[in-house]
């Protein structure tokens, strides 16, 4: 037994048992020695205390399982025990033969367990040693990830096989092989019925689900909405007695029967579907199926068609479109005249296949009314642009003016040119009256009051009920960030 490095300068150095009795003592200057005890014949001392370093080394010989434990180092005396100064003696035993356990019984196709328990023997007990376990199953070594117990696997066939284990301990022993495990899988609840007749006795095995398979195999389904199906689905698994089916779409029972069959693809179908199968011995379900379903951009119902904003020129407008998708698009706007507005745009989610596109237009100037386009792309299909028209409150407002004449009042104005703060000299430029050439109004402000002047016996009061609706138009009017008209 080979000690450590005692510097201590003492007289005697003892070496100590675990049980407390003195194995061996050394004079540190002369490196005389002497075993005592029943260790006088089982030990040879081939240390020299006297070198540099100090190192006590003995033979223990004849060793019995009583010997194992920490050997410690004392100076002058059994009670002056020197720290870090000492040794464990590790004797080792053989495992105990395991005992080979299993699950409640196997199942094709399904994982299962087998447990290897053994008992290491060797002393003392603080060794650290570690038992692992080798497997065998007909007799051939099974190749496993870890070499501790239990084993897990998959049973994969219903013929019948027979397994053992041994233990392990470190470098040491290794224990019997355990008795054999037989195993016989079964597809699930095994029920035996008699019926005697004569001498002859029959069994009948009914067997629970299992193996629940789909037909087709696959798991995940994207499909576009009003153009594409998934197919229909066969649902089957081993049973005795036959086997009731239903599916379940994302934990609640969607329809009964082994097809699940889903017509053109709707945004409703879109989730995750599971078949049940079912009989008197207990349930089984298969993966589940997942399915998605696309929609390509169309507008949302409450949206008009023709998408027309009304707003004054030095005006705001707030335009919004809201339009169905998913996945959910982005926006661009865009137009093909010059204007002075930022077409960033901004949108917001309005649920996971609605989404409303908003772009805010300020002071609008002459360019900036007209047509601009929306462009709308989510991958799905092509992307769908959409025209909305930016008009001018005040060119829509000045016709209005003419609903309640007479017809043959309308007649006189139908080709009247509109002049809007226009102070300048106009008599170059000429309104046509049904054919008649007039030097058209100079002073107006507005279109609202010029048609007004040339009317004959009906200029005063129409007049007068005109200038009542042009202040009922500015009110509406004023400040307003557009109407989608």
């Amino acid at each position: 037994m080979a000690g450590v490095s005692c510097n201590r300068g003492f007289v005697a150095l003892y070496v100590i048992s675990p049980s407390g009795a003195q194995v061996l003592v050394v004079n540190s200057n002369t490196n005389d020695h002497l075993t005592l005890g029943n260790y006088t014949a089982r030990v040879t001392y081939t240390g020299n205390i006297a070198s540099d370093p100090k190192v006590m080394t003995f033979d223990l010989r004849s060793v019995a399982r009583s010997d194992a434990g920490d050997y410690t180092c004392g100076s002058n005396g059994i009670a002056d025990i020197i720290p870090q100064c000492g040794q464990k003696l590790v004797v080792p035993g053989q495992p105990t033969r395991p005992t080979l356990t299993g699950q409640s019984a196997p199942v094709f196709e399904r994982q299962f367990t087998l447990t290897c328990s053994s008992t290491s023997t060797t002393v003392p007990a603080d060794h650290a040693l570690t038992l692992t376990y080798t497997w065998q199953r007909d007799n051939i070594d099974l190749t496993v990830t870890s070499p501790g117990s239990p084993y897990n696997f998959t049973v994969s066939s219903r013929d019948s096989h027979s397994y053992r284990c041994k233990a392990t301990e470190g470098q040491g022993l290794e224990s019997e092989w355990s008795q054999l495990y037989n195993m016989e899988p079964q597809c699930g609840k095994i029920w035996r019925v008699f019926f005697c007749f004569r001498t002859c006795v029959y069994t009948v095995l009914t067997d629970g689900p299992y193996a629940v398979t789909l037909q087709p195999s696959t798991l995940s389904y994207t499909r576009r909405e009003g153009q594409e199906s998934v197919p229909s689905i066969l649902c089957s698994a081993t049973c005795r007695p036959a086997c009731t089916y239903k599916w379940f779409k994302d934990g609640t029972v969607h329809s009964d029967g082994a097809t699940l069959t889903l017509p053109v693809a709707d945004r409703s179908q879109t989730g995750s579907y599971k078949c049940q199968a079912s009989n008197t011995h207990g349930t089984d379900d298969s993966s589940s199926v997942s399915v998605d379903v696309t929609r390509s951009p169309r507008l949302a119902a409450t949206v008009p068609t023709q998408l027309k904003y009304a707003a004054r020129f030095g005006g705001n407008v707030n335009v919004s479109v809201t339009v169905l998708a998913y996945p959910l698009p982005t926006f661009t706007w865009s137009r093909t005249n010059c204007t002075s507005q930022d077409l960033t745009g901004s949108s917001s989610p309005v649920s996971d296949i609605s989404v409303t596109a908003r772009l805010h237009l300020t002071n609008l100037q002459q360019q900036d009314f007209g047509d601009y386009s929306l462009t709308v792309d989510n991958g799905v299909g092509s992307s769908v642009t959409y025209t909305l028209t930016i008009e001018s409150a005040d060119q829509i407002n000045g016709p209005a003016q003419y609903s309640n004449l007479e017809e043959s009042e309308k007649q006189q104005y139908s080709q009247l040119k509109i002049y809007e703060n226009t102070k300048a000299d106009a008599a170059a430029d000429t309104s046509t009256y049904e054919g008649m050439a007039e030097t058209p109004p100079v002073t107006y402000e507005s279109i609202r009051a010029s048609p007004y002047r040339n009317t004959g016996a009906h200029s005063q009061d129409m007049t007068e009920d005109s200038d009542e609706d042009d202040s009922e138009e500015d009110d509406e009017l004023k400040d307003s960030e557009g109407d989608l008209i």
